[in-house]
């Protein structure tokens, strides 16, 4: 199912309900049997007229059943990593509180999507490779609550605490993921407060104090590292402008990259190929921009795309070196894909 994946919740077993009505019309016809029999003796005889009602009703209820969709689940988040296995892992929190999760293949096939259950209700999801064939899911329920559950060489973990940010008036809203190198991860987090907090974790050690990024009034975060030891990160303040800061060695100071169109609400960076990067922000008139930057070189100008619907939540990563993706959230909870291989996809297509 290359360009129309489908996210359903199932609509339930018809062979309960078929069962039922089968019953129901059974019960119906005897006792319009037992009323009838004083003024018509023959209507007893006819038990036949019955059972085939009944067995005709719940044929009918059982193929409406199968026939009918399940409810639509509506997405709020997503976010998506590259595997380096040719296939890109995307995590979404729906509006439920659920998580689901899928590969999709550099072909452009989508696995089967599998819900994830946890306690509490997810408010936002990031997922990221730390190391070959590991791959590490983080979550924020509405509590402000962080997990994590970790695949590592195809075993999964059970959901999992992550120390919060010491902040007794103030809670995670919005969270991203990086590798700086294998072994390696790092949490980037938005506190209702508008303030920016991170922490990173070895391998072999526990989480590190969350250190504060020293900016506030943000509303979104993206990290990425588009080679070993680089980490570029990128954040969004209430008045829709683009901030921007890398480490290397030590954190540059912040720089403003102002508004790229009207007031960003939503922005996603992800590593195209080594030392290469791309960031995508969506604006609250439903336009949205993305840049690019190679090694070496200066940032690209930003460059417009069009989009179908009003994007509320962004995404991205590869499958391969030549394929990239660019996943999003409508403001009805529908995901969108476009991806790039030498060009980009003449349109958005559905993805679910």
């Amino acid at each position: 199912m290359p360009w129309n994946v489908d996210v359903r919740e199932p609509a339930g077993s018809g062979l309960g309900v078929a069962i039922g009505v089968g019953l129901l019309t059974a019960v119906v016809g005897a006792g319009v049997n037992l009323l009838t029999a004083p003024v018509d003796g023959g209507w007893t005889s006819r038990w036949w007229v019955w059972i085939t009602l009944a067995v005709l009703a719940a044929v009918l209820a059982a193929a409406y059943l199968q026939r009918r969709p399940g409810r639509r689940v509506v997405m709020r988040a997503v976010d998506a990593s590259d595997t380096g296995r040719g296939t890109m892992e995307v995590l979404v929190a729906t509006t439920s509180g659920a998580v689901l999760a899928t590969e999709v293949h550099d072909d452009g096939t989508w696995e089967p999507w599998t819900k994830l259950p946890m306690r509490g209700q997810a408010w936002d999801v990031a997922v990221v490779q730390p190391s070959l064939d590991v791959v590490e899911h983080y979550v924020v329920d509405r509590d402000g609550v962080l997990r994590v559950r970790r695949r590592d060489h195809g075993v999964w973990s059970a959901w999992r605490p992550v120390p919060s940010p010491p902040s007794p008036r103030a809670s995670v809203v919005r969270l991203s993921a990086v590798s700086l190198v294998p072994g390696h991860r790092e949490l980037y987090v938005v506190l209702d407060d508008g303030r920016l907090m991170h922490a990173w974790k070895w391998d072999s050690s526990t989480w590190s104090e969350w250190n504060d990024a020293g900016v506030g009034g943000m509303i979104d975060v993206a990290v990425c590292s588009p080679k070993d030891e680089l980490i570029e990160h990128f954040a969004i303040g209430r008045d829709g402008e683009v901030w921007h800061r890398w480490f290397w060695e030590d954190w540059s100071p912040w720089e403003n990259w102002g508004r790229p169109g009207s007031p960003v609400k939503a922005i996603a960076a992800y590593r195209r190929a080594e030392d290469r990067q791309e960031v995508f922000a969506a604006g609250k008139a439903g336009d949205l921009v993305h840049r690019w930057h190679n090694g070496g070189e200066p940032w690209s100008d930003w460059a417009v795309m069009e989009t179908p619907e009003d994007f509320q939540d962004l995404a991205g990563a590869t499958t391969s070196y030549s394929r990239l993706w660019c996943l999003a959230v409508d403001r009805s909870g529908h995901l969108w894909q476009r991806s790039f291989h030498h060009r980009w996809d003449p349109q958005w297509k559905r993805a679910g």
